[in-house]
C-alpha cells in the first residue's frame, strides 16, 4: 500500500502549513503512551494473549486458502477511473500481471465482506490504492480496523523479513491513528506505526513507501515532541533514494513537505531552497511554484 494513500489530507495540511501534529497526537499524550511499554502479563493474560494469536493464525490460513481460490478464478482487473496500475513500494516495478484482481462487488459493497474479505483483497496486489482505502472507510464505519490491524500484525510477525509486510503494518496503525482524532492513545498507536516503518526501513533502505510514510508520519507528531528535525531528515533521505529511480509525479510531495517541514522550523531559507530544488526536477510545478511565491518577499 502507499503513502499517498493513507494521508490523503497530509499534502493539503503541509502545503498550507498549520499544526499538522493536533491531528496526529492530542495534547495529553504522554511518554508512557509513546514508549509502549506496559505492566507485564499475569498468567492468565498471558494464556489469553497466547489463545488470540493461535485464533489469528488460524485465520491467516483460512484467508490464505480464500485468497488461492479468488486469484485462481477469471476476472477481470478492478481500477479506479485514471488511477495508474500498482506498483511496489521498494522497486517501482508493476504488480505481477498474472495475479487477477479481487471482486469488484467486495470493493463496491454489492457483495457481503469482513476483515478477512478486507485482509485477502489488500494483500492481492491488485487493488489501487482508492479502492483500499475504501475497504479501510468499510472497516472504520464498522468498528472493525483493530481486527484488521490484528491480521496485518500476525502477516508481519508470520514474515519478519519482508519489508512489504512491515510497510504495511505500519499503514495500518495509520488508519487506526486517523479514527482516532486526538485521543492521548493515539501516540501509542503512532509509535507503533513508526516502528513498523524502521524495521520496514531496516529491511531495504531502498523502499520509497516507507520511507515516505515515516517521514509524513513524524512530521504530524507535535513540535514539543521534537520530531521536526527527524522527519526533515527522512523527507532528505527520501529525495536522494527517489533520484536514483525514474521520476514519479507523486515524487514531488517530498520537495512541497521538506520545505513546509523548514518553515515550520522558521528556516525560510532552507524552504525555498527546498522548493527550487523541487522545481529543478519539476519544472512548472503549480504548487512549488505557489509556495515559493509565498516567501519571495520574505
Amino acid at each position: 500500500m502507499k503513502a499517498a494513500l493513507l494521508f490523503p489530507s497530509v499534502l493539503v495540511l503541509s502545503v498550507i502549513g498549520g499544526a499538522a501534529g493536533a491531528k496526529f497526537l492530542g495534547p495529553n499524550s504522554n511518554a508512557a503512551d509513546s514508549t509502549g511499554s506496559g505492566p507485564a502479563l499475569t498468567a492468565p493474560e498471558g494464556q489469553e494473549l497466547s489463545s488470540s494469536l493461535d485464533a489469528i493464525n488460524e485465520r491467516l490460513v483460512s484467508l490464505e486458502a480464500k485468497q488461492d481460490q479468488w486469484l485462481a478464478a477469471p476476472r477481470q482487473t478492478v481500477q479506479a477511473p485514471g488511477s495508474e496500475s500498482s506498483t511496489s513500494g521498494s522497486s517501482g516495478k508493476a504488480a505481477d500481471p498474472t495475479a487477477q484482481a479481487v471482486p469488484a462487488a467486495l470493493v463496491s459493497g454489492q457483495a457481503e465482506g469482513g476483515p478477512e474479505d478486507w485482509f485477502a483483497a489488500m494483500t492481492a496486489g491488485n487493488l489501487s490504492d482508492g479502492e483500499i482505502q475504501k475497504l479501510w472507510d468499510k472497516a472504520t464505519a464498522e468498528g472493525r480496523v483493530d481486527e484488521l490491524i490484528d491480521l496485518f500484525k500476525a502477516r508481519a510477525e508470520a514474515d519478519p523479513n519482508n519489508p512489504d509486510a512491515q510497510n504495511d503494518l505500519g499503514d495500518a496503525y495509520i488508519q487506526k491513528v486517523q479514527s482516532m482524532g486526538s485521543s492521548p492513545k493515539a501516540g501509542f498507536v503512532a509509535s507503533n506505526a513508526d516502528k513498523a516503518y524502521t524495521k520496514a526501513l531496516e529491511l531495504d533502505p531502498n523502499h520509497l513507501d516507507a520511507r515516505r510514510s515515516k517521514a509524513i508520519a513524524l512530521s504530524f507528531w507535535p513540535p514539543i515532541m521534537g520530531k521536526q528535525s527527524e522527519s526533515i531528515q527522512q523527507f532528505e533521505l527520501l529525495i536522494e533514494k527517489q533520484n536514483l529511480v525514474p521520476v514519479e509525479p507523486s515524487h514531488v510531495q517530498a520537495y512541497l513537505l521538506l520545505g513546509n517541514m523548514h518553515m515550520q522550523m522558521g528556516k525560510i531559507e532552507e524552504a525555498r531552497t527546498a522548493w527550487q530544488n523541487g522545481l529543478s526536477r519539476f519544472p512548472g510545478n503549480e504548487d512549488l511554484m505557489r509556495q515559493l511565491e509565498l516567501v519571495l518577499d520574505r
